[in-house]
């Protein structure tokens, strides 16, 4: 059965500007003008096709089988070598922590905060207030962070 616009709206919980102005667009299969009025079949569901806003990735899962897990009580990961230490921030304070090491171009890093710039040959230790090394990595890495993960990203 058909009904007006003004009823549809009010059945979807919509505006009948809205739902008028999606129908001159074409956005419904079943309205159709009759002189002025707009009548609608009372089963079409209503739909919003608008783009929606999507989440941002969740990284610890897209960072599964590259990423070594780590501890923080400063909400950092450690690096170090004989000549320095700096604790890198995670963006997501004490706990769970981890880190990743990628090549240049493997992952998007514009959801990412950058750090810093790192070159030489350092440790990458496996709890932010500890001693024991996860990792020795050498040559340039741009350092990022995000949602408790480290990432180093290595320059060519």
């Amino acid at each position: 059965m058909e009904i007006t616009i003004t009823e549809y709206a009010a059945r979807h919980n919509r505006s009948p500007v809205t739902v008028r102005q999606k129908a001159l667009r074409g956005g419904f299969k079943t309205a159709r003008r009759v002189g002025r009025d707009w009548l609608i079949d009372e089963n079409e569901p209503y739909t919003d096709n608008r783009l929606a806003v999507l989440p941002p990735p969740d990284l610890w899962q897209l960072t599964s089988g590259r990423r070594f897990d780590t501890i923080s009580d400063a909400g950092a990961v450690k690096i170090a070598n004989d000549s320095f230490s700096v604790l890198i921030p995670t963006g997501a304070g004490d706990g769970d922590s981890a880190f990743c090491i990628y090549n240049d171009g493997e992952i998007d890093t514009a959801s990412l905060t950058y750090f810093t710039l790192i070159s030489g040959k350092f440790n990458i230790y496996d709890y932010d207030c500890g001693s024991t090394v996860a990792e020795t990595v050498e040559g340039s890495f741009q350092v990022y962070y995000s949602s408790g993960i480290v990432f180093f990203i290595k320059s060519e």
